[in-house]
């Protein structure tokens, strides 16, 4: 009889312990699941900077808009990057509309080319391809996608993002438009892809969205 207590006091208490193990184990293992998916996903959630030094980056706009050669002009400044889906989608819808009349457009592609220079040029867009180094180097850029906008008279009337929320309408006419009646328009949530390993590396400390580039060899 004390040897059938004894077995059931024994078995009550390891009931106990696995019930406490199962706690503790599902205590750890949710914050363990949530860190690396919120960091897979803060790429493309989080909001990127804006470009630094307007004053500087409105005379490297304007040293751009003179080469596009259509002075009275307002002139629009493309940041896309390949491999980014935020900056396909804004890719796609430039080539179904084409550039606005009242403005010389040119796409700045970060990445793989691909063909994407030759389905633009065709639309009548500017095109370059140059690396993120270059980028930041020459307009402290560091994130895509971003519109800027200069108006006829070469003021910087629009930096910003292209919808109000992720993956929500495009905005980008309406923007124009608005500046082209003399407006200015605010700016948008930069929402899309982290270019600079600085940058990449703020928002994935892990490593885990952007992969680091191997180490150069000695």
């Amino acid at each position: 009889m004390r040897s059938m207590e004894r077995s059931r006091t024994i078995s009550v208490a390891s009931q106990r312990v696995a019930r406490w193990l199962g706690r503790v184990l599902v205590g750890v293992w949710i914050p363990a699941m949530l860190v690396p998916v919120s960091l897979l996903t803060a790429g493309h959630l989080l909001t990127l900077p804006e470009p630094t030094s307007a004053a500087e980056l409105t005379r490297r706009l304007q040293a751009d808009a003179a080469r596009e050669g259509r002075p009275g002009a307002g002139y629009v400044l493309h940041v896309l990057a390949s491999g980014c889906r935020c900056s396909q989608r804004v890719l796609e819808h430039l080539l179904l509309r084409g550039p606005q009349p009242s403005y010389a457009e040119k796409v700045l592609l970060i990445g793989r080319d691909e063909g994407i220079g030759e389905r633009l040029t065709a639309r009548g867009f500017g095109f370059e391809s140059i690396s993120s180094e270059e980028l930041k180097a020459r307009y402290a850029i560091e994130g895509a996608p971003l519109m800027l906008v200069l108006g006829d008279e070469g003021r910087l009337e629009y930096s910003g993002g292209y919808s109000r929320r992720r993956q929500g309408t495009l905005e980008d006419v309406a923007i124009l438009r608005a500046v082209e009646s003399g407006g200015r328009p605010g700016a948008l949530p930069l929402y899309g892809c982290a270019l600079s390993r600085e940058l990449q590396r703020e928002v994935d400390p892990l490593g885990l969205k952007y992969t680091p580039e191997p180490e150069a060899a000695p």
